[in-house]
């Protein structure tokens, strides 16, 4: 091989090289965020072929000046680190990011389960009041001092009647429990349960 090949041959693994150090670059600066993992995998790529031309270099330059060539292979020994680098804190990162979120909804779904203090008996235990029946339902005042604020509440009438839709749920619980009140305003301002409904307390 002429003494020119053999030159070409460590000035295109530098070219290698540097363009594998692009790419890394570009994947570090987070541009093209979405490409990054494609990226560095084409920066291994690049990087392993340049490493190997650099090699080959080193071996056909191996009775004469080797400098060209054994800069590139030191260049591809590194990049190939960087490279590797990378793709390592890329993938730590995900995870990371990961566990991150995973831990910010088992603390939701932790506060939403504090939040939401019905049981199953709370639920039997509600007071219906049934039609012209003397049995006083349960009072929406007393059910908000035990279990707090509902989850939303909705006012409608109809005709001289106003009626007020509350619903308790744990929406965050993989356990999902919900409970659906409807109260009748009263002459005295107070407002009594006339229905009850609810979800997954079997």
């Amino acid at each position: 091989m002429k003494k020119n090949e053999k030159k070409g041959i460590a000035i295109l693994t530098l070219a290698l090289v540097i363009i594998s150090i692009v790419l890394v670059v570009f994947a570090m600066l987070n541009i093209l965020s979405r490409w990054v993992p494609r990226i560095i995998n084409m920066s291994i790529i690049i990087t392993l072929i340049a490493l190997i031309a650099a090699i080959i270099a080193l071996v056909l330059n191996r009775n004469r000046k080797k400098t060209l060539s054994t800069l590139s292979l030191l260049f591809s020994v590194l990049t190939l680190m960087i490279v590797l680098g990378t793709q390592w804190f890329q993938q730590k990162s995900f995870h990371d990011l990961i566990n991150e979120k995973n831990e910010q909804l088992k603390n939701i779904e932790k506060e939403t389960e504090e939040h939401f203090k019905w049981t199953k008996k709370d639920y039997v235990n509600l007071v219906v009041a049934e039609g012209q029946s003397e049995v006083t339902g349960s009072n929406y005042d007393d059910i908000v001092k035990q279990f707090g604020e509902p989850t939303s509440t909705h006012e409608l009438s109809s005709g001289n009647v106003t009626y007020l839709e509350v619903v308790y749920d744990n929406m965050s619980s993989k356990n999902y429990k919900y409970i659906e009140l409807k109260f009748t305003e009263q002459d005295d301002g107070n407002w009594l349960l006339t229905s009850k409904n609810a979800i997954g307390f079997e």
